[in-house]
């Protein structure tokens, strides 16, 4: 029967000291942690499962050369070793998600992010102040829409949530192909970030300023715009006649 022990029972304690020696010991110390801890499992009907959920459901040892580090480490959580193990693991870009979900059960996501949080504004060249308020909206749930490791995955989710907050989605109503697409093209040319045309209008991430330009332009040159693709549309429905018919 397979089970997890707890974390303070004496008999996974004493395997996880073992086990570490055993996989990260040198010369005569790992051959001897390697046979104490298969004496220590087979006396105890113990497996490697049975230290840790993401350890193989086996007593043979020839398995400790394959196992990766993360799964060593995650064998730490709730132990008296923990903090040490999330220090690796949060920078671990291999983690699986079952992984990263253990991690985020047992860490405080938001003291990460403020840890690293000027750090990452300065990679981004945003002003610390924007991430520091973005960090206290950050839900370990906004982690699964983005790769990479947990603090990969938590900077990603704070740019995304100051750049949200910064530029909100907004919509231009506009009707017709030709006057949507010139819309579309001022608003990319403004610095609006998702452009999209919709059934009735534009939509694009904006800020303040980007929305009240784009409002101007839309007042004050579209209609010319407008003229110039007319006549543009013409002469290449002209230009294409004449290159069918030659």
């Amino acid at each position: 029967m397979t089970r997890t022990l707890p974390h303070d029972d004496p008999r996974r304690t004493r395997a996880l000291k073992l086990l570490q020696l055993a996989r990260r010991g040198v010369g005569g110390e790992r051959t001897n942690a390697t046979r104490l801890l298969l004496t220590h499992l087979q006396t105890n009907d113990m497996t490697l499962f049975d230290i840790d959920p993401g350890l193989p459901v086996t007593q043979d040892l020839s398995v400790l050369d394959s196992l990766r580090e993360a799964q060593l480490e995650l064998a730490k959580l709730g132990t008296d070793r923990q903090d040490e193990a999330l220090e690796r693991l949060v920078d671990d870009p291999a983690l699986t998600p079952a992984e990263i979900e253990r991690v985020l059960r047992v860490m405080d996501l938001q003291v990460l992010a403020r840890h690293r949080s000027e750090a990452w504004a300065h990679l981004d060249g945003v002003e610390d102040r924007h991430y520091a308020a973005a960090v206290d909206r950050l839900d370990p749930r906004d982690l699964t829409a983005f790769p990479g490791s947990v603090a990969q995955r938590a900077h990603a989710a704070v740019r995304q949530a100051y750049w949200r907050a910064a530029y909100p989605l907004r919509t231009l109503r506009v009707q017709g192909e030709v006057e949507q697409a010139l819309v579309a093209g001022l608003l990319t040319g403004l610095g609006g970030i998702g452009v999209r045309i919709l059934a009735d209008g534009v939509e694009a991430h904006l800020d303040g300023d980007q929305l009240a330009r784009a409002r101007s332009m839309m007042v004050q040159d579209l209609p010319a715009l407008r003229r110039q693709a007319a006549d543009a549309l013409r002469a290449l429905g002209e230009q294409h006649a004449r290159a069918r018919r030659s």
